[in-house]
């Protein structure tokens, strides 16, 4: 059975560890802290993501897929997951 978690994003740059194949939805602000929701099968074993945010008119690598666009104050924020 697929339930949604919710995973907490812990820097710019980060790794996290998600059931091998979750379906990333989106990523928010949660209180002060970007939190990234998926869907996932609990029963499968982890793979690590590797989840980068950006903010506007920083560069990005061409192996970045977009996730989702928050705002946070003055600042926008973008995530993308980076494809190895």
């Amino acid at each position: 059975m697929k339930t949604i978690y919710k995973y907490p994003v812990t820097s710019q740059d980060c790794t996290l560890k998600l059931p091998k194949g979750a379906e990333i939805l989106t990523v928010k602000l949660h209180g002060e802290f970007p939190c990234l929701w998926a869907v996932v099968n609990p029963k499968e074993k982890v793979e690590e993501r590797h989840i980068c945010i950006v903010g506007t008119g920083w560069d990005i690598d061409e192996g970045m897929k977009y996730i989702e666009t928050y705002i946070d104050g003055y600042f926008v924020w973008h995530v993308f997951e980076l494809i190895k």
